[in-house]
C-alpha cells in the first residue's frame, strides 16, 4: 500500500525546492550533504565537492584546506570575536579565560552580506536572505513567476529565529548601546524580532502579502513553521509556502548562557579531544556544540506543480507538535516527544503500510550531544521502534557535524533526507568512537560511518525535534519516488503529457543554477525600492483588495 484512501483526497504539500548554507556548505546543490558523506563519495566526487567549497569562499586560499574551513573548528576571530580577548567572569568575579574557543560557523568562513546589499543588517538576516533566494532559485522558478502563478491570497512564508536577532545591529546594540556611549540606531530594534526573516522575505524578495508569520518554539522552530505550512496547502488554504529558519548564535553572551547552564560542551570539558570531535550525540559525550544555519524549503501543492511544471522532492505527510507538560525544569526534557514521534510513526504506517514502516524508513534524530538527550532521545526512539516492531531502525544524528543551530536545526536534518534521495547515502556519526552506555538501544541501529543503501534504499524519514521549555515536533517526510506516484495518480496521464514542456524547462533553469552555485555564482534577490505602495495606489472593492499593477487580493475563497 502507497498510500491511505483518507490522504489521497488532501491536498498534497509537495517539496519542490531547497535551499540554504550552515557550516557544511550549501544546501541547493546538497554541498553540505555531501561534505557530510565524504568518505564514501567516488573520487571524482570529492575532487567536485572541494572544488565548489573552494568557490564558496570566493576561491581564497588553497582547495586542500576546504573542507578543513567546514563542520566545527576554532571560532574566527575576525568573523565573530576573538575568545583570547573576550572577557569572562565567574561566579567568584575572578577574570578566567573564555570558556568556548570553538563553533560551527558557516562552512568556509562565508560571508552573507557579501551577496547582497546588506545595508548593515544582523547576521541572521543576512544568511536569511542568502538562504531563501537560494531555495527559491533551486526550484527553477523566480519571484516573479511564484507571483504570477500563485494568487497573493494563497501565498505564504512561516520563516524566523528562536533567539531573535542579537548582534550589534540589532537587540545587542538595543541592550548595550547606552552603556558603550553609542546611539541606539533606529533599525536596531525591529531587525531584532524573531519574525523578521519572514518580514524581509515577504517585503523584498516574494513582495508578498498573503499569510506570514514565525511559529517559535526553541529548537523545533523549523518544525513549528513547517506544521503551519503542510496544514495550510493540506486544508486548501494555501498553495504553495516558502517555509524556514534563520539562526546565527556564536556570540559571546550566547555561548556563556548555554555553557553556564551546563548544556554545552567548552575547552576544559573537551578534555584534550580533537575540536572536530567536540559534538559527540550518543556518545560519551559533555554538551552541544553551537552552529549557525539558515535552512529553507518551498512547499506547493499539486496544481501549482503542475502549473509550473516543478521539480518533486519529497512531500511532507505531517508534522506533529507536543507540549511536555508539568516539568521539575523549564530546560528539562519531557514526555512530549513519545506523543510526536508515536503519532509520526501511526500516520507512516497509515499512509504507506507496515513494510515501508518496518523495512523502509529511519530517523533523523534531534542529536544534541548531551548527557541528557542521548540518554532520554534513545529511549524515545527504542521504545518506538519496539512498539511499532521495526527490528532494525536507523538513527541518523547530523549535530555531529554541524552543532546545534536552535531554530534552523530540523531544517538542517529536513535537507539532509531530501539529499540522502538523491545520493542514497546515510550519514555517519562520525566522532563518535563507542555508543555510550547509558543509551538505550534496542531495535535502533547508530551506524558511525556513511552507510551506503541506493537511493531507493529508503522511503521515509522522520525529522525529530526535542525543544527547550518543551516544544517537540516530529515531520513524516516521503520520498520522490512515493510523492510522484500519488501526483500521477492524482493528475493522470493526460494532464501529465501535457505538463511536460513545462517540466523540462523548469527542470533545467533549476540544473542551471545548480552549476552556477557551485562555481560560486549565486542570484540573491533583495529588492529595497524607495517608493512602495502609497494609499493612492490602493483600491478597494467589496471583492477585491489592488495594489498598485499587483495581482488582486480576494476577499471572498
Amino acid at each position: 500500500m502507497l498510500f491511505s484512501a483518507a490522504f489521497k483526497m488532501m491536498h498534497l504539500p509537495l517539496i519542490i525546492g531547497y535551499g540554504g548554507i550552515n557550516s557544511a556548505g550549501l544546501s541547493s546543490t546538497d554541498q553540505g550533504y555531501r561534505n557530510m558523506v565524504f568518505s564514501a563519495l567516488a573520487p571524482a566526487q570529492r575532487d567536485a565537492l572541494v572544488r565548489s567549497l573552494k568557490a564558496l569562499s570566493g576561491n581564497g586560499g588553497a582547495a586542500p584546506t576546504a573542507r578543513q574551513r567546514c563542520f566545527i573548528r576554532k571560532i574566527n576571530k575576525d568573523v565573530f570575536f576573538d575568545p583570547a580577548a573576550t572577557p569572562y567572569y565567574r561566579v567568584d568575579n575572578k577574570r578566567q579565560p573564555f570558556p568556548i574557543s570553538f563553533a560551527a560557523g558557516l562552512a568556509t568562513d562565508f560571508d552573507p552580506g557579501s551577496s547582497y546589499n546588506a545595508r548593515a543588517h544582523p547576521r541572521g538576516l543576512q544568511m536569511a536572505v542568502f538562504a531563501a533566494s537560494d531555495a527559491i532559485n533551486a526550484t527553477g522558478l523566480d519571484p516573479e513567476q511564484i507571483r504570477q502563478q500563485v494568487p497573493p491570497e494563497r501565498l505564504a512564508v512561516y520563516a524566523g529565529s528562536a533567539l531573535g536577532q542579537l548582534d550589534d545591529h540589532a537587540m545587542g546594540g538595543v541592550l548595550t548601546s547606552a552603556l558603550k556611549q553609542l546611539k541606539t540606531v533606529t533599525k536596531q530594534l525591529p531587525f531584532s524580532y524573531p519574525q523578521m526573516a519572514a518580514d524581509f522575505i515577504n517585503a523584498y524578495i516574494l513582495k508578498n502579502m498573503g499569510i506570514t508569520g514565525n511559529n517559535c518554539g526553541a529548537c523545533a522552530t523549523f518544525l513549528y513553521n513547517l506544521a503551519a505550512a503542510t496544514e495550510g496547502i493540506k486544508n486548501g488554504q494555501i498553495d504553495l509556502a516558502l517555509v524556514g529558519a534563520s539562526e546565527a548564535p556564536i556570540l559571546p553572551s550566547i555561548l556563556v548562557a548555554f555553557y553556564n547552564m551546563g548544556a554545552m560542551v567548552g575547552d576544559v570539558e573537551l578534555r584534550g579531544r580533537d575540536i572536530a570531535k567536540a559534538s559527540m550525540p550518543f556518545g560519551n559525550n559533555n554538551g552541544f556544540v553551537m552552529g549557525e544555519s539558515a535552512q529553507f524549503v518551498v512547499l506547493a501543492s499539486e496544481e501549482v506543480v503542475h502549473r509550473t511544471g516543478a521539480i518533486i522532492h519529497g512531500m511532507i505527510n505531517d508534522v506533529f507538535v507536543s507540549a511536555d507538560g508539568m516539568k521539575r525544569s523549564i530546560s528539562a526534557p519531557g514526555p512530549g516527544n513519545y506523543v510526536t514521534m508515536g503519532r509520526a510513526l501511526a500516520a507512516l504506517e497509515a499512509r504507506h503500510g507496515e513494510d515501508i514502516l518496518r523495512d523502509k524508513s529511519y530517523v533523523l534524530a534531534h542529536g544534541t550531544s548531551t548527557p541528557q538527550n542521548r540518554v532520554t532521545e534513545s529511549h524515545i526512539l527504542s521504545s518506538m521502534a519496539q512498539a511499532f516492531n521495526i527490528p532494525n531502525w536507523q538513527v541518523v544524528a547530523i549535530k555531529s557535524f554541524i552543532g546545534h543551530s536552535q531554530a534552523a536545526a530540523g531544517g538542517d536534518q529536513l535537507v539532509t533526507a531530501l539529499a540522502f534521495w538523491r545520493y542514497g547515502i546515510l550519514p555517519g556519526i562520525s566522532t563518535v568512537e563507542t555508543i555510550a552506555a547509558d543509551v538505550h538501544g534496542q531495535n535502533l541501529s547508530f551506524n558511525l560511518k556513511p552507510l551506503p543503501l541506493g537511493v531507493e534504499g529508503m522511503e521515509a524519514a522522520l525529522i525529530n525535534a526535542k525543544g527547550f521549555g518543551g516544544n517537540n515536533a516530529t515531520a513524516v517526510v516521503s520520498s520522490p519516488r512515493l510523492a510522484r506516484a500519488l501526483y500521477r495518480d492524482r493528475l493522470g496521464v493526460k494532464k501529465l503529457n501535457a505538463g511536460r514542456i513545462k517540466y523540462e524547462r523548469t527542470q533545467q533553469a533549476a540544473l542551471d543554477y545548480c552549476q552556477r552555485a557551485e562555481e560560486g555564482k549565486w542570484k540573491v534577490y533583495y529588492d529595497f525600492v524607495d517608493n512602495p505602495a502609497t494609499e493612492a495606489s490602493i483600491r478597494v472593492t467589496r471583492q477585491q483588495v489592488t495594489v498598485g499593477n499587483q495581482p488582486p487580493i480576494l476577499l471572498k475563497p
